[in-house]
């Protein structure tokens, strides 16, 4: 599966129309094994080879995960051959994932506490007065790495990481781990939720932003390693996603589901992913195909999504430690893009959000922040929240803190979504343009006002550290730090929307922003 990471960086990779209608890598799969002597000796009887084999993982799961790859044949012939070998659970195509947001450049100035709305709207202010964060908390951020970024590189655990993690040449990994970690009060950039922490950096993307079942895989394999030695994780961000035709139950007997699963039954940190951003409601399948005219607009040679297709890590179910976080702007309102429904569990800041950048990006201006749209941006909010929670009450569980993330969240910011119909609002029929985005985003117009972004309303900080602070009875005020609040500005340039914000850049330019 290819999954895309980020939140919308206009990164368009298409969907293949093969026998899976997805994006994979060929020749590859993915592969459960019953334990037994002769598995490799078995796979060359195929024309196959193991290539990888997931220690932690088969460990923890009491079965063998490995990826096969074979120079002469497709995909859909190893599977099926793979499929046919005794002992043999579960065989799946290594499919690519997306990570696109959309990259808007501010000029900084000293301070920029004052641009970070998002903060202030989930109360972390508030709970700061209570902690700041701890450096015995860790938080595995699988991205495109983490560049070591002044304001962030104290609380990055340089001894830690995978895949050449701090080459992050496409900047959202860097920007995900600034809102969760960067370092607070000290006079530069911005304060993530965490002021003290320590961020596991994870480089699973490629310089498109494409990332496949394997390397993620391979992640949770590492992760899961680092939790059986004593490493205090407590929790892990996935700001990525990839459609794929297969239903939540069917993926259940899929090698990519069974990594999350054996990591959930561990039950030791939350897995927090985005909502993905497409506008579409997260759990059920997409009602329509993406729209030709928007793949002309984008020049995509296939479409992004297809009748039929679910949104994945998101759409998984019965893994019992995960959050998935959908996007609010700064009016409380729900931004174009975001995904949604009674499958996300609860909301966050995900439009205009300003973090940390890196300098390798092909985009880069001198700029070391910048504000990205996208619930990729979301995620991170809750990731951070979970880490500050953890710093305050180290003893309560992974689903005690998930419970008082869900259920202290703000039930009166829970805007009815209406994806994109804003970008159609004054456009004029009779010009040719106008005309054909009207045309193309016709199909989301069925969907406008049918629910909520999330079950459950806006993250909210300091009501689920009250929360658990009844529950344990803990009280005291933690690790306080005064809180910088003042700004000389530094204006957000983003649009909002994964691959359609390329359309509406189109738009605005061609009227004159």
């Amino acid at each position: 599966m290819r999954t895309k990471i980020f939140a919308a960086f206009l990164l368009c990779v298409a969907c293949s129309c093969a026998a899976y209608a997805e994006d994979y890598a060929e020749g590859e799969a993915l592969a459960v094994f019953r334990p037994s002597e002769g598995i490799r000796a078995s796979v060359e009887v195929i024309g196959a080879s193991v290539s990888d084999t997931y220690e932690a993982l088969s460990q923890a799961g009491g079965n063998v995960f490995m990826r096969v790859k074979s120079s002469t044949k497709t995909t859909e012939e190893l599977i099926a051959e793979l499929k046919q070998m005794p002992g043999v659970i579960a065989a799946s195509p290594n499919r690519i994932h997306r990570m696109p947001f959309t990259a808007g450049k501010v000029t900084p100035n000293d301070k920029y506490y004052g641009n970070l709305w998002g903060m202030k709207r989930i109360k972390a202010p508030e709970a700061w007065t209570e902690s700041t964060g701890s450096d015995s908390v860790y938080v595995a951020v699988i991205d495109s790495g983490v560049y070591p970024h002044p304001d962030l590189r104290a609380n990055i655990a340089e001894d830690l990481g995978m895949f050449a993690w701090s080459q992050d040449t496409v900047g959202h990994g860097t920007h995900v781990a600034g809102t969760i970690g960067a370092i607070g009060n000290n006079g530069e950039g911005i304060a993530g939720i965490n002021w003290k922490v320590k961020i596991i950096p994870i480089n699973v993307a490629d310089t498109q932003g494409d990332v496949d079942d394997n390397r993620v895989v391979s992640a949770l394999n590492y992760i899961v390693q680092l939790i059986q030695n004593g490493t205090n994780i407590a929790a892990v961000n996935m700001s990525f996603g990839g459609y794929h035709s297969t239903t939540p139950e069917q993926e259940k007997d899929d090698p990519y589901y069974m990594a999350y699963k054996v990591f959930d039954d561990l039950n030791k940190a939350l897995l927090v992913v985005a909502a993905g951003n497409e506008g579409l409601e997260v759990g059920v399948p997409a009602p329509f195909t993406y729209p030709e005219r928007l793949m002309r607009l984008q020049g995509m040679s296939e479409p992004m999504f297809s009748r039929g297709d679910y949104y994945y890590p998101a759409s998984f179910t019965g893994i019992n430690n995960m959050i998935v976080v959908g996007a609010t702007d700064s009016d409380n309102d729900a931004p174009g893009f975001t995904s949604w429904g009674s499958s996300v569990d609860i909301a966050a800041p995900g439009a205009g959000i300003l973090s940390t950048y890196t300098p390798l990006a092909e985009d880069y201006e001198g700029d070391m922040y910048t504000a990205l749209d996208g619930t990729s941006m979301a995620a991170p909010h809750v990731t951070g929240a979970v880490a500050l929670l953890k710093a305050k009450f180290p003893q309560v569980s992974v689903s005690d803190i998930r419970n008082a993330i869900i259920s202290g969240a703000d039930k009166k910011i829970n805007p009815t979504v209406y994806p994109y119909s804003n970008q159609t609002s004054g456009l004029d029929e009779d010009d040719e343009f106008d005309a054909m985005l009207i045309e193309a985003l016709e199909p989301y117009q069925a969907l406008n006002g049918k629910g909520k972004v999330s079950s459950s309303g806006l993250l909210n900080i300091k009501e689920a550290m009250d929360i658990l602070t009844l529950q344990t009875g803990q009280t005291g005020t933690g690790n306080r730090d005064d809180v910088g609040n003042s700004s000389s500005g530094g204006c957000s340039l983003s649009l909002c929307g994964m691959a359609l914000a390329a359309v509406f850049a189109l738009m605005s330019c061609r009227k004159g922003g």
